[in-house]
């Protein structure tokens, strides 16, 4: 099953970060200074369509 990690409302990207990790990993952790983001493009031939992925950091 692919999960979609996503911004929700008014979250910023830290607040983002601590509630997923503590979702998947069930852990609280710190956050540094946010950095930047990055887009992935992929193509899946069994589906023959793109897909965005936007990536945090």
């Amino acid at each position: 099953m692919k999960k979609n990690f996503r911004i929700y409302g008014n979250e910023t990207h830290e607040e983002c970060l601590r509630r997923e990790s503590k979702e998947e990993m069930g852990m609280d952790i710190k956050t540094g200074d946010f950095i930047g983001c990055a887009n992935r493009y992929s193509y899946l031939t069994n589906e023959s369509k793109y897909y965005l992925s936007e990536r945090y950091f």
